[in-house]
């Protein structure tokens, strides 16, 4: 389990003979089943239910039942952890550094000074010896447009980064999406990474677990950019009681982050 608040989506039968079922979590009814709009057309509907699902760790028990005299049957069901959009406002950004477009993986390994330390009242060389230094953005949405922030539309590198604050220790669920390579690390640790051709970007085209712990966790994305787009959208499961932590201060990597990086270069 990533999270204890799901959404519950459902994919069934309608026909003349078939219709919606209900469902039950654990011997009850979750509210909102009556009022929910379903989208239903060509022989079958999908219905996502209004109210979330709080479920603990450990085994639950989901069953459906008739509606009427109609029968019913399930196509899909889906229980889905509910995720936080990590928001352009959220993020400290860092940029444009040197590209490589045709090294991707090469250039996403050199060490440039985001990498060693993340020192928010400093100023680096960036690309072309071009002054750089931490921004937060002043944008609204959940797409953390690089280009707009550091005018680096194409073929040059960036970093954002974000700390969460957690009550406790637990595992999460990441969605990701980029324009155009990146990797990613928590806390130092290293958790995705790609550096090769993955189609049209989009929202949510990645999903990984990562681990957070007790208190401040530090999120840092280091990207490189394509040739028509420079950005990413990132959300995490998120229980209900995740904050994003406003007061950054000046972070090094873990012994681990800095090991994997002389490794590689």
């Amino acid at each position: 389990d990533y999270a204890n608040r799901y959404r519950l989506i459902l994919g069934y039968l309608n026909s003349e003979t078939h219709r919606r079922p209900t469902i039950l979590v654990d011997g009850r009814e979750p509210e909102g089943q009556d009022r929910a709009l379903a989208d239903e057309s060509g022989g079958w509907g999908r219905l996502a239910l209004p109210q979330l699902l709080n479920l603990s760790e450990g085994k639950h028990r989901v069953t459906m039942k008739k509606r009427e005299s109609k029968d019913s049957a399930l196509l899909f069901f889906h229980l889905e952890p509910v995720h936080r959009e990590v928001v352009a406002g959220d993020w400290r950004v860092i940029g444009p550094f040197e590209g490589a477009p045709d090294k991707v993986a090469q250039q996403l390994a050199i060490k440039l000074p985001p990498d060693e330390k993340r020192d928010f009242s400093a100023t680096c060389a960036g690309a072309g010896g071009t002054p750089v230094k931490w921004v937060r953005p002043d944008l609204k949405g959940d797409y953390v447009d690089l280009h707009k922030i550091t005018g680096a539309f194409c073929d040059k590198v960036g970093y954002a980064v974000c700390y969460l604050e957690s009550p406790v220790e637990r595992r999460a669920e990441i969605k990701f999406g980029v324009d155009y390579w990146a990797r990613i690390w928590v806390n130092g640790q290293e958790v995705f990474a790609i550096t090769e051709g993955h189609g049209p970007p989009h929202k949510g085209q990645f999903i990984f677990p990562v681990k957070l712990q007790a208190g401040r966790n530090e999120l840092l994305v280091k990207l490189h950019a394509g040739s028509a787009g420079n950005g990413f959208w990132l959300s995490i499961s998120d229980p209900g009681d995740l904050k994003i932590s406003q007061q950054v201060e000046e972070r090094r990597p873990s012994s681990s982050h800095a090991n994997q990086e002389t490794k590689k270069t």
